[in-house]
């Protein structure tokens, strides 16, 4: 059994090729029912790893396939990072941050430096969104809580505004505890479902 983990790719390759047709046929659906079992496996410590609130903003990134019925089953975790504070705990508040990035409102607390960058923080001035991607909590520097649009930062030394982001899953499933899951649920699942197919076929 071949396992590889690559960017974000999760690989099962089973050594099927000396099989007769029948059998080969036989072993690879062992290796799907496997693997889609290791999948929900790697979902689940996903969502553990990245502390997302709702399973569905995993079950929308991870996909699965097994190439033209192959010997190989593939995880496959893509899309967007995941946003905050949709899918993941945040706390916040609209306040004096928020009048510092608003263009309308910045003026009330400082002014701009030259070429449009943002002019020095007071001492006492703090970010006001807090996030907890991953489990700890994390403030963002430069954070605000937009009345209207929710949770935002300001880019350092430009005019740029963005939305706050956490965990993107295509870096997170080959690490910690999914890329624990994904060896577990070969050693768990996927053998041992090729093993009963192929106990089947011969009548054992």
């Amino acid at each position: 059994m071949d396992i590889r983990v690559s960017g974000n790719f999760a690989t099962i390759a089973a050594p099927f090729q000396n099989l007769s047709e029948r059998l080969m046929r036989v072993a690879t659906e062992g290796l799907q029912a496997g693997g889609d079992k290791t999948r929900t496996l790697v979902k689940k410590a996903l969502r553990i790893q990245t502390n997302v609130l709702l399973a569905r903003s995993i079950n929308e990134r991870v996909s699965s396939y097994c190439p033209g019925g192959s010997e190989t089953y593939i995880i496959r975790a893509t899309g967007k990072p995941i946003r905050i504070p949709d899918e993941i705990r945040t706390t916040g508040r609209a306040g004096g941050a928020w009048m510092r990035y608003s263009w309308r409102e910045h003026w009330r607390l400082q002014p701009r430096k030259g070429k449009g960058q943002w002019g020095p923080l007071p001492q006492d001035f703090a970010p006001e969104v807090t996030s907890y991607p991953w489990g700890p909590a994390h403030t963002f520097q430069r954070s605000f809580w937009d009345p209207k649009r929710g949770p935002r930062a300001a880019l350092p030394d430009n005019r740029h505004i963005r939305t706050l982001y956490g965990p993107n899953l295509a870096k997170e499933i080959g690490k910690g505890q999914s890329l624990e899951a994904f060896h577990l649920g070969v050693q768990t699942e996927v053998v041992p479902a090729i093993q009963r197919k192929l106990a089947r076929a011969f009548n054992l």
